[in-house]
């Protein structure tokens, strides 16, 4: 993105979209981001009139083994999907909480329920009761729905790795228990303090730069997306964040030095102005 920004090549907007979507084989869950940053990428080279560039290898090549891998799962299991994890992850997360919600149970118990009346099914037959269950329950239960997702947001924000507590039961020693006590304290420091450095990404981004930077776009686009959709699911911590701290980090300070250089430019300016006023 940043060699894009710098000369302009349209190559290098392909082989950064192409990274994005081999991600796509290994994190289905960035699937509907991608598809996103691959439409903006056909209407940027429509506008500009760029036809040739489609030939680009890397950004075939991505394409075709996301095919192969809907093709493998469609000849296997009868859908032709990137993956299950969207759905089964509503069906017991998201859809499972608001679910319990409305029926005045716990949420352990209502995933209990789900999972002794779908363990059984074909892995296309769940993915067809979990679209129903979204469906049903975006239509006739959705303030639940939306209460437990903005919950599941905070909760994956505010807290830290669970791993520390799955590791306490292991070690029940005075020492050991304060040291992930303290390191569970850090880790849920430095989730807080991302999504808080993302967020003023966002607004600075909003406020300062008034073109559009693809660098900035996708690198703060896929974070923002993966708070988001941490909100499906539950008691993760820093789980779905950790990932890309190292693209938020430079996503924030490039935005820095192009708002410190932006700032510099316009002091220049208002001095060759001003002195021109005094001569």
């Amino acid at each position: 993105m940043l060699k894009f920004l710098q000369n302009q090549s349209v190559k290098y907007l392909f082989i950064a979209l192409s990274s994005l979507n081999f991600v796509i084989l290994i994190r289905p869950g960035i699937m509907y981001f991608a598809i996103i940053a691959n439409i903006i990428l056909i209407i940027y080279l429509v506008r500009k009139n760029i036809y040739t560039a489609w030939i680009n290898i890397p950004f075939m090549v991505s394409w075709l083994l996301i095919m192969v891998q809907c093709f493998s799962i469609y000849q296997v299991y009868g859908n032709f999907t990137l993956s299950y994890i969207d759905k089964i992850t509503w069906y017991y997360y998201l859809g499972a909480k608001a679910s319990a919600k409305t029926n005045n149970r716990s949420c352990v118990a209502e995933q209990e329920i789900r999972h002794q009346y779908s363990d059984s099914l074909s892995w296309q037959e769940r993915s067809n009761i979990a679209h129903q269950d979204a469906t049903y329950q975006l239509s006739h239960n959705l303030k639940n729905v939306m209460i437990e997702y903005s919950y599941n947001i905070i909760d994956n924000t505010l807290e830290g790795s669970s791993s520390f507590y799955v590791l306490k039961k292991f070690h029940h020693d005075a020492f050991h228990q304060k040291c992930y006590d303290v390191l569970y304290y850090i880790s849920a420091l430095q989730n807080k303090l991302y999504v808080f450095a993302v967020f003023c990404a966002c607004l600075l981004l909003l406020f300062y730069i008034k073109k559009i930077d693809f660098l900035l776009l996708i690198s703060l686009g896929i974070t923002c997306y993966l708070i988001l959709t941490s909100g499906i699911s539950f008691w993760q911590g820093d789980r779905f964040h950790i990932v890309f701290y190292p693209i938020s980090i430079l996503a924030c300070s490039y935005l820095f030095f192009l708002i410190q250089n932006n700032m510099l430019v316009k002091s220049i300016s208002n001095k060759d102005n001003n002195d021109t006023k005094i001569h």
